[in-house]
């Protein structure tokens, strides 16, 4: 009977074009019908089968009822399937003896090989004498286990790569890709499960023995170094071990090419390169002509070898990538192997040619950087490919970067985040370059001074009380709070003469003294800069014998911000109406340990004090006709609360009928100085000129000048 049986299986199977051949690729690459996940191919089957009868023809084609056994597994699975469907999948009852009928006593479900099931998607637990296990469509691909495993449904079929069974009167042929052969890892003849290759339908004895044999020497006598074996030949030769229920051939295997091509994977122009080859294949199948490219126009043909292992020595002229190949071909054979080999030339005579900060290329010996702004190195070696360059300060490790030709000028980046650790001040940095054929690696070092932009500026004009006349220089004391080292510019403006002299600034407090005297006033401006910024300030000495030699207090201008403030529709309106204020440039404007405060204060129509990038006056805010409120943004450390920079913008309404109304100096006007008087001229368009409120800003206090006057 069962020998019939099989027989009808082997007409059955040579009849199906799609089952004449079981051919199992060892790899996750599928056919155009499967779909691959991890290390197995899937394929959803949408023809409706028994639960025995799906796993009888996942079997036919090398696979069985697929195995859910993790999280993954049921994702992949719950995207390529129809959820409108019941789906047969490889879980059984660990005690069924019979998958045509319900059992008569159940035990817990396990999957098909008897492992047991750790992970689980069941819509409920399994009752007692549920026998099988499938999908449960509209449940969000939750399981649903069953007594009924006759009901004929969908399936899925998983193929394990690297693993086969192999039923009775199946045609199963293992076959590996071009270029791979067979390696043979174990396998075994019998019956270990009772769900795999059941040969018949009907209820066996209710009392049975198997058992199984070994058969991995068999199967490397037949199969090892092949690229394709009949391994049903071989199950002929064992006995029966299970001739109640019959027995399958059980096998993991592996796939790996058939000749192994050895060669360094990185020399050095020149050197000579040992190629190796060692042959994994049945020699004994004919004789192979094998030939070695080695990828720089050389050929080598290889014999036979009287051993399984052959070599040459090679030197390659010039740097590049190469693939080195061998081939091999026979009767029935055509065997590839290839190895790319990078030859590099070693690195000579590095070192950093420039050095770029924004829009400013600085010589290597004088290399300056902008604190928390990124700067670029350049750097080029004479001679060296595939180099890689690292720079480091003390511990800390700066960029890197690797390029193919080292010949060519190529920047490094230092990231603004390096460029705040690294600190204001100068700092020493080694560079290193390095490739897999320069030994010792080489280094050079570069000095990296990081300056802060100019901020802060305050300074003023020191002089003894009693002696200012005969003092033979002026004393200036000047402070910065940010960008040193400097240059310092004052130039000195007198009744008489004027002069300038450079001085240099290491320090945030210095005091300075100029080899002149003081003579009458003298206005004094001060410009302190460095490569990336620049401030300054305005100052008034004087000297007389009516003076009781005195000199102007402390007068200090905070420094001329880069700031301007926009005011749209205009700082000079002629009607009330709402003007909105914002900054010029914002760019700079992202600072999140800065605070942007827009305030007003007395004189002002509206006080108050704000933080943001922009504001906005409201129309009853806009000061009364002819007056100006002063309106201040003020960048401020949040830290100590100290005012980084400041910029203000006067604002007033001015009537259209006194629109063209124009205002000159007329005297005293060329170098104000304290002790003459300034004459001022308005001019109206009309014979109507009514008084007006003049005002005027002194530094130290603001005092508003209250003046009547008539049309000139």
């Amino acid at each position: 009977m069962i020998q019939t049986y099989m027989l009808l299986l082997i007409l059955m199977t040579l009849s199906s074009l799609s089952c004449a051949e079981n051919k199992t690729e060892v790899t996750v690459s599928c056919p155009e019908h499967r779909n691959a996940f991890g290390a197995s191919c899937y394929e959803f089957v949408g023809l409706r089968r028994s639960f025995s009868g799906a796993q009888a023809w996942c079997e036919r084609h090398g696979g069985h009822l697929v195995f859910i056994r993790d999280e993954g597994t049921q994702y992949f699975l719950q995207r390529h399937s129809d959820p409108k469907k019941d789906l047969w999948f490889g879980a059984a009852s660990s005690a069924s003896t019979n998958l045509q009928y319900p059992p008569t006593a159940g035990g817990p479900l396990t999957w098909l090989d008897g492992s047991d099931i750790t992970y689980s998607s069941w819509v409920s637990s399994p009752q007692p004498g549920a026998a099988c296990g499938h999908i449960l469509r509209d449940s969000g691909f939750q399981w649903e286990a069953t007594r009924d495993c006759n009901k004929r449904l969908p399936f899925i079929c998983q193929f394990e790569s690297g693993r086969s069974i192999a039923c009775a009167g199946h045609n199963t042929t293992l076959r590996c890709g071009s270029g791979r052969v067979l390696m043979i890892d174990g396998g075994f003849y019998g019956r270990k499960n009772i769900h795999y290759c059941r040969s018949s339908p009907l209820t066996p004895p209710t009392q049975f023995q198997c058992g199984w044999v070994d058969a991995a020497e068999a199967l490397r006598a037949h199969c090892h170094g092949r690229q394709v074996c009949q391994i049903t030949e071989v199950m002929h030769t064992f006995g029966e071990p299970c001739p109640q229920l019959g027995s399958y051939l059980s096998l993991d295997y592996h796939c790996r090419e058939g000749l192994t091509l050895s060669v360094s994977a990185v020399a050095a122009v020149s050197d000579d390169i040992s190629i190796s080859v060692n042959w994994l294949l049945d020699l004994q199948r004919g004789d192979l002509n094998c030939k070695l490219t080695t990828g720089d126009g050389h050929i080598i043909y290889l014999r036979s070898p009287e051993g399984l292992e052959s070599g040459v020595v090679h030197k390659y002229a010039h740097p590049g990538s190469f693939v080195v190949a061998v081939e091999c071909t026979g009767s029935d054979t055509h065997i590839t192997a290839q190895k790319i080999i990078d030859i590099q030339e070693p690195i000579r005579n590095f070192g950093v040619i420039t050095c770029y900060a924004g829009k400013l290329s600085f010589h290597a010996a004088n290399c300056k950087a902008l604190y928390k702004e990124p700067f670029q190195i350049q750097m080029e070696v004479n001679a060296g490919t595939n180099v890689t360059y690292r720079i480091q300060s003390d511990e800390m490790l700066l960029p890197g970067l690797s390029v193919v030709r080292g010949n060519v000028p190529q920047n490094i980046t230092v990231t603004p985040q390096m460029v705040e650790q690294l600190g204001p001040g100068c700092h020493q940095l080694t560079i290193y370059a390095s490739n897999m054929v320069t030994f010792p690696k080489m280094s050079t070092n570069l000095q990296v001074c990081v300056l802060e932009k100019v901020s802060g500026l305050q300074a003023f004009v020191v002089t003894e009380q009693d002696d200012c006349l005969d003092s033979t220089d002026i004393t200036v004391s000047v402070s910065l709070e940010r960008g040193v080292p400097v240059l310092l510019l004052f130039t000195f403006t007198g009744d008489d003469n004027s002069f300038t002299e450079t001085r240099k600034m290491n320090t945030r407090k210095d005091v300075f003294h100029i080899g002149h005297q003081i003579h009458g006033s003298v206005q004094v401006k001060l410009k302190a800069w460095n490569v990336f910024s620049s401030s300054e300030v305005d100052m008034f000495a004087f000297c007389s014998k009516d003076s009781a030699a005195t000199v102007a207090k402390k007068h200090i201008r905070v420094a001329r911000s880069s700031q301007t403030i926009d005011a749209k529709p205009s700082e000079s309106v002629d009607k009330k109406e709402k003007i909105e204020l914002s900054l010029h440039d914002v760019q700079n404007l992202n600072d999140n340990s800065k605070r942007y405060q827009w305030s007003c204060t007395n004189p002002c129509k509206c006080q108050f004090s704000s933080d943001g990038l922009t504001y906005e006056i409201r129309k009853d805010c806009v000061p009364t006709p002819f007056e100006f409120n002063k309106y201040h943004f003020k960048v401020i450390n949040k830290a100590d609360n100290n005012v980084d920079d400041s910029v203000s913008i006067c604002i007033t309404l001015t009537p259209k009928k006194m629109s063209k109304a124009s205002i000159t100096c007329t005297d005293g006007c060329n170098q104000v100085q304290i002790v003459k008087d300034v004459k001022l001229k308005i001019t109206c368009d009309g014979d109507d000129c009514e008084n007006h409120v003049w005002y005027t800003e002194d530094q130290r206090v603001y005092s508003q000048w209250l003046v009547s006057l008539n049309q000139l």
